[in-house]
């Protein structure tokens, strides 16, 4: 199993800090990033990687299990998984 690297969005998922912590994830396994929703919401995936924090982008490409936090998706609908255009935050 690769190992995992949480980041928090800065934008909306600054709730689930304390909530991971309870959990019992280090703080040091926690980063945080800045990921636009509106990137997500209009499935700008090509917007959405390349505005992605370069800290972020080393631990994808070492091969971590990034998960990323986010709770302001404001009632957007996401594509089904399997699809060719899936995605999420």
């Amino acid at each position: 199993r690769p190992p995992v690297k949480h980041f928090i969005n800065l934008s909306n998922g600054l709730e689930a800090l304390d909530e991971l912590v309870r959990l019992g994830v280090p703080p040091s396994e926690i980063c945080f990033c800045r990921i636009q929703s509106s990137h997500c919401e209009a499935q700008d995936f090509m917007g959405l990687l390349s505005s992605l924090d370069t800290h972020l982008m080393m631990h994808l490409a070492l091969g971590y299990d990034c998960r990323i936090y986010d709770f302001g998706s404001r009632g957007a609908i996401w594509p089904a998984a399997g699809t060719a255009s899936e995605g999420a935050t």
